[in-house]
């Protein structure tokens, strides 16, 4: 059975209108540059939205390399006195090993660093870097003395694992100076971080996109804000949901306006001479796209969003059942159903989840596209796909090439031209997240979170530079079994 999904439908970030802006810390701390709320929202319940280009953490003038994004707490010593444990909370990287390793998203609460991810492994994968995220951190009473952290890390992706979520049984604590901190640690009063190191543990990320709420809000909510881009636009969202408890807001930091644009007056300060710098960026693509397909369908569209084939020659995807899958007759070899979105940056990536039911043919493949375009007039299709099949093992990497001509459709594959382990002896299962990306030149894939192949094809060999992200599917024989090796959710994100 399909798992019900609530009526989530899609998000789409748009196309972004405008520049926007942010600060860039370079985690080489040349001084204090922190932003400061000397009177900070409440502890608990809160909901904190941003955005953050993550970086890894530099390794001079000092080895250690720690990050903050941002801390609740006391703005002084950390070990204060007793409760000192119970009085604060941070979500950004942790170093692993401790002090010098690359960085693992965290929950820095309880004294303790948690990074394992809420997944059935319990995943403690190494955050990636070079790379935007939108994110989200919620601190709440559960009841009694039962507090409650979660960390959302890659917005709109909210499966257990992309995300943290820890539990800690005992009553929070008010620390001698609460406040919020972003960029820096607080000072530990000799000129060192709390964890006495250099550099006040200075984040190395551009952060933007920044939204307080005194309260829990319910996922629908965050993944609605999350999408946003500007003040006016969340002030908007936040009226039509009926949302009261925005504390601060401001989408595009600049160095001289870090004011609070929620009309609260809760403005921050800066906390020394030195300042990051700022980050301006066009955004002349859409950011990302996700959908749960609750429509239904034939041909897939969701406000067309959704181009189907314009090359006469192949086939529409369809969506029924919260799933997307293909509509081949299954009489002809090459006829794959596909359907691509527009607007997105040439690199890209898309991750799937898998539907896997019980096919009354088992020579079924799921495919990722990228960088995929289409000609009517020509029949052209250009593509790099990323092929999973039904049977075990079944894994390719073809670019697509040219025109359907006599059911010679030229498909190089470049699979064999890379490395990795690929699907050796595993059969994709229901649940599977499959992922590929591109950037330049190279396309690489995971399978539930681990890497699985990498290769490179380069343009002056044939390879394509520019497309969109896309979906496809092929099936040979019985087309009655097609929605039983189908999609249930799929996500596009410019890189």
């Amino acid at each position: 059975m399909r798992r019900a999904r609530g009526g989530r439908g899609y998000t789409n970030a748009g196309v972004i209108p405008s520049a926007k802006t942010g600060l860039d810390w370079d985690g080489t701390a040349p001084g204090r540059r922190q932003i400061l709320w000397s009177t900070p929202p409440n502890m608990h319940p809160a909901t904190y939205l941003l955005k953050i280009y993550q970086r890894q953490q530099v390794t001079s003038p000092s080895t250690e390399r720690y990050y903050t994004t941002f801390f609740w707490g006391n703005n002084g010593l950390f070990e204060y006195g007793a409760g000192y444990d119970r009085s604060f909370y941070g979500f950004h990287p942790y170093p692993i090993p401790a002090n010098t390793g690359d960085g693992k998203w965290e929950i820095s609460v309880a004294a303790t660093d948690y990074y394992d991810r809420d997944d059935v492994a319990n995943s403690e994968p190494y955050a990636e870097v070079n790379r935007w995220y939108n994110q989200a951190c919620i601190a709440r009473l559960v009841s009694g003395t039962t507090y409650e952290y979660k960390f959302y890390i890659d917005l709109p992706l909210v499966d257990p694992y992309y995300t943290i979520t820890k539990q800690i049984n005992a009553a929070a604590t008010t620390p001698p100076s609460p406040a919020l901190m972003v960029g820096q640690a607080p000072d530990d009063g000799s000129g060192g971080s709390w964890g006495h190191y250099a550099r006040w543990e200075e984040q190395n990320a551009i952060i933007r996109g920044w939204q307080v709420y005194e309260g829990v809000l319910t996922e629908a909510q965050i993944l609605y804000l999350s999408a946003l881009e500007t003040d006016a636009e969340v002030l908007a969202r936040c009226s039509s949901l009926g949302i009261s408890n925005l504390w601060y807001l401001n989408m595009n930091w600049t160095v001289g306006d870090i004011s609070d644009k929620s009309g609260n007056n809760h403005h921050p300060i800066w906390v020394g001479a030195e300042r990051p710098t700022l980050h301006v960026d066009t955004y002349p693509n859409k950011r990302f796209y996700t959908t749960y397909f609750d429509l239904t369908q034939n041909p897939i569209s969701e406000d067309s969003r959704w181009h189907n084939p314009q090359a006469a020659s192949f086939t529409n995807v369809r969506t029924a059942n919260g799933t997307a899958y293909g509509t081949q007759s299954g009489a002809i070899q090459y006829d794959d159903s596909y359907a691509y979105l527009d607007g997105f940056a040439n690199d890209h990536e898309v991750e799937i989840e898998v539907y896997r039911g019980s096919p009354s043919e088992t020579n079924h493949e799921i495919e990722i596209h990228l960088r995929m375009s289409d000609d009517p007039v020509t029949d052209i299709v250009k593509s790099y796909e990323i092929l999973f099949g039904f049977s075990t093992g079944a894994f390719q990497i073809m670019r697509w090439d040219g025109t359907w001509a006599s059911q010679d459709f030229y498909l190089p594959d470049i699979t064999g031209n890379g490395s990795g382990t690929g699907l050796s002896g595993v059969t994709i299962q229901n649940g599977d997240i499959l992922k590929a990306r591109i950037v330049g030149q190279t396309i690489t894939v995971w399978r539930n979170g681990t890497q699985i192949w990498t290769v490179t094809d380069p343009v002056e060999i044939g390879g394509h530079a520019v497309g969109q992200p896309g979906i496809g599917f092929y099936l040979s024989g019985n087309s009655a079994g097609a929605p039983e090796f189908a999609v249930s959710k799929y996500t596009a994100r410019s890189l």
